[in-house]
């Protein structure tokens, strides 16, 4: 193939792909394939440069979120340890493998302290999880830590880690009405929890793993209840109204009290 011919080639490809009923992902997955091997063919000297190819755009970022009473029906009716992986999941954020895998080597139950070694992420960088500044976390590690069954922390009842948890866990999920919901959207949630508790964006992607702030930031999705919540507190700081003699709002300055026959009649609604 000639180099100079690669872009229009592979936009050929990813169109006949498109129609072909292919999604975008898959598509784009495809000749990001290619794209890897023209890169090791350039760092080889096979190639002078590596050409530029056509993708698809992607557009596939999910806005699903699990709200705290939501989670808790959730958690009644998974079975164990995935009822406590979940729970474990939905606090700290952590990826399903990065909980699955997790050990009882790199908990330190006294200091209340989980680690994942940089071998044992996604993004190829360590970090920790002080899950004994959390009571809840902290009592369910101490449980499984009475009866440990192997070297895995949420291990099966025979010592060996679990490697299917989508059928219990779609089943929980539709016994208390949610839609098509994804273990990875617990990770999404605890971005989104963390923002609500006030935590630094920086330590929220210490704790998450996250290494970007875009990332960071399109995991945490802003809801429409997210924005109501933020105009009722911008009305506490922001009410230039005052409460009539006859419990009514009426405008402050000229124009207000008594002296506006129209600003009588305005009722504004007061801020929570």
């Amino acid at each position: 193939m000639d180099p100079a011919k690669a872009y229009d080639l592979t936009s050929r490809y990813v169109i006949r792909r498109r129609a072909s009923g292919a999604a975008a992902a898959t598509v784009n997955y495809e000749v990001g394939l290619l794209g890897r091997s023209l890169t090791l063919a350039a760092r080889m000297g096979l190639i002078s440069t590596k050409p530029y190819l056509a993708r698809p755009r992607v557009r596939n970022a999910r806005q699903g979120f699990i709200e705290p009473a939501t989670m808790r029906a959730v958690l009644a009716r998974l079975p164990q340890p995935i009822q406590d992986a979940a729970l474990w999941a939905y606090v700290t954020g952590w990826r399903r493998a990065e909980v699955f895998g997790l050990t009882w080597g790199r908990v330190d139950l006294g200091a209340g302290v989980a680690r994942l070694d940089p071998t044992g992420t996604k993004t190829e960088a360590g970090r920790m999880f002080p899950f004994g500044a959390h009571p809840t976390l902290r009592r369910m590690m101490e449980r499984r830590a009475l009866a440990p069954r192997g070297r895995y922390v949420f291990a099966r009842s025979h010592g060996g880690p679990v490697v299917e948890c989508d059928g219990p866990w779609k089943k929980a999920c539709r016994e208390v009405g949610l839609g098509p919901t994804l273990w990875h959207d617990m990770r999404r949630s605890a971005a989104r929890n963390l923002v609500r508790a006030g935590v630094p964006e920086q330590v929220a992607m210490a704790l998450m793993g996250h290494k970007t702030r875009e990332i960071f930031r399109r995991y945490c999705i802003v809801r429409e209840d997210d924005l109501t919540d933020a105009v009722r507190l911008l009305a506490r700081v922001t009410s230039i109204t005052k409460r009539g003699r006859r419990g009514h709002e009426e405008e402050e300055g000229p124009g207000g009290g008594r002296d506006g026959e129209e600003a009588r009649r305005e009722v504004v609604e007061e801020a929570p």
